[in-house]
């Protein structure tokens, strides 16, 4: 808490780790042990890193979804130009089968 009050911002990551373990694990001989601040600090980023996750996942089927869709309309035209082109064989070939007068 000394940092943050020093600082008057908000710790980020390796600061609030820092404080957490210095807290946790080495407190000085006239300092008590700020548990509710550790586990504060610890949810705050517990809670980063789970919004960190959700964006990283977000940004991977965003992308997924910007390639996928190119490939599925040159997909369903290839399609189509197939079924024309099939449309367009029966038709010769029904045309060339059929008698002539």
């Amino acid at each position: 808490m000394e940092l943050m009050k020093q600082r008057g911002s908000i710790l980020n990551f390796d600061e609030q780790i820092s404080l957490i373990t210095n807290k946790i694990i080495t407190p000085m001989a006239n300092e008590t042990i700020d548990f509710s601040a550790a586990v504060s600090a610890l949810f705050d980023t517990a809670g980063k890193i789970a919004q960190q996750q959700l964006d990283v996942v977000s940004s991977g089927v965003k992308a997924v979804v910007e390639v996928a869709e190119p490939l599925a309309k040159t997909a369903i035209d290839l399609v189509g130009s197939a079924a024309n082109t099939c449309g367009q064989l029966f038709q010769n070939v029904a045309s060339a089968i059929a008698p002539k007068n």
